[in-house]
């Protein structure tokens, strides 16, 4: 297949910008930490910030390339399959009565991915999974620190390394969460789970601390299993990878900002207690909007669009 077959229909493209800014969008930033790491000149946050831009317009571009695609066609119903809708042989009443012009609810697995894209529980969903990467890799920036502060020579900070990889153990368990419960409330026992890490950092114990990084293991192994299953679950597969792409991405450029400027405020007053506290609050807050996607699920969401009149 060529690659203008690939690009034939303005969607397509549309669909390949907003994915490819997003997977450049999560590049940039392990790519950036590795050349900073060889290269003592490499201004990091300049990088960051222009090709972040970039890939900021570019999603932006694809998401106004999108068409207006069409609704799908009401199901016709046993009365209207079977009677002839003719002109002469029939009343408007009588016609607007077998289909009418009220509005036609269709769900959000229904609808057209620009529509998805701006719909509100996919827009709070994003925001409900950027604040949850952002205090992870706040938790990953400061743990080093506060074990320092609460006297650790080291020794815990080294088994930390060797336990984070093992955070592929609890997947199974949240696994079964999720099948349990649905994405949303296992997104809410999850939020709670960090809750509680950003917690425990606040109480100088270094063997609660111990306690801290189970908790962190558990947080840390659910956040993309909860992003595919909320998308899968809510929005259907037709537009998964797009929408997933999305929320990573904005997941990423979140991290960057917020997070870049929570790592500076603790370089310059040489303490976490103050960052961790703000995570805290917003973690709580965070549980009364999933709160109320739970009370007002995407599922029972419906997209009123008008039919167009048989006659």
């Amino acid at each position: 297949m060529c690659i203008g077959n690939i690009f034939s229909s303005t969607r397509n493209l549309a669909m390949a910008i907003l994915s490819g800014s997003a997977d450049v969008g999560q590049f940039l930033f392990p790519l950036a930490y590795t050349v900073g790491t060889y290269w003592p000149t490499f201004d990091y946050y300049a990088f960051l910030t222009f090709w972040g831009i970039v890939a900021l317009l570019a999603a932006t571009a694809g998401l106004f390339l999108l068409p207006r695609q069409p609704y799908p066609e009401p199901k016709a119903s046993p009365t209207s399959a079977t009677t002839p809708l003719l002109r002469n042989s029939i009343t408007q009443p009588e016609a607007d009565s077998l289909n009418p012009t009220s509005p036609n609810d269709i769900s959000l697995k229904e609808a057209s991915l620009k529509i998805q894209l701006l719909s509100w529980p996919f827009v709070l969903f994003v925001v409900i999974w950027m604040q949850l990467a952002i205090r992870l890799n706040g938790y990953l920036d400061s743990n080093e620190d506060i074990l320092r502060q609460y006297g650790d020579n080291g020794t815990m900070g080294h088994y930390f390394g060797y336990i984070l990889p093992m955070s592929f153990l609890p997947c199974v368990l949240v696994g079964l969460l999720t099948d349990s419960v649905g994405s949303i409330h296992a997104t809410g026992v999850i939020n709670l789970t960090a809750v509680i890490v950003n917690l425990l950092t606040l109480i100088p114990s270094l063997k609660l601390q111990w306690v801290t990084i189970f908790f962190f293991v558990i947080f840390k192994s659910a956040l993309f299993s909860l992003m595919f299953s909320f998308v899968a679950e809510n929005f259907g597969f037709t537009s998964f990878g797009t929408l997933t792409a999305v929320i990573s991405f904005f997941g990423g450029i979140g991290n960057y900002f917020i997070g870049g400027v929570a790592l500076k405020l603790a370089l310059k007053f040489n303490s976490w207690f103050w960052i961790n506290a703000t995570y805290l609050v917003i973690g709580v807050v965070s549980q009364f909007f999933i709160w109320y996607m739970s009370r007002h699920p995407p599922s029972r969401v419906k997209i009123e669009v008008e039919r167009r009149s048989i006659v």
